[in-house]
């Protein structure tokens, strides 16, 4: 439908950009995060820990973990993106003009390899 509605404004879509990470890391990285609702400070428990397990490092309030970063939202939420969005990645993929990119490298590696995915 997308693609009907764009031909007749005259724009072709040439490329399709897919940044992929892996269910399991996405889980990992959401999951791990922790936020302090005293100072609004963040954290991850196995990427960047705080000093003290569930304690603010800046100003000792109690860690927490946002509802919908909890594992089973997550979860949720990914099976809901995937149902979107497996058609369109199958579509444009169809069409040889999909393009994946690794996103669970280091940011700045993510957009090297955007950059050179587009030609830019």
């Amino acid at each position: 439908a997308l693609d009907k509605i764009l031909e007749k404004k005259g724009v072709e879509i040439t490329k399709a950009l897919y940044i992929n990470v892996h269910r399991d890391y996405i889980v990992e990285r959401m999951s791990g995060r922790r936020m302090c609702f005293s100072c609004g400070a963040s954290y991850h428990t196995k990427f960047s820990p705080p000093l003290i397990e569930g304690i603010c490092d800046n100003c000792g309030s109690e860690l927490k973990q946002r509802d919908d970063d909890k594992k089973e939202t997550v979860l949720e939420r990914l099976d809901i993106y995937d149902f979107q969005t497996k058609p369109l990645i199958d579509f444009y993929d169809n069409k040889s003009i999909l393009i994946e990119v690794d996103g669970a490298q280091a940011i700045n590696l993510v957009f090297e390899n955007i950059l050179k995915a587009l030609g830019e």
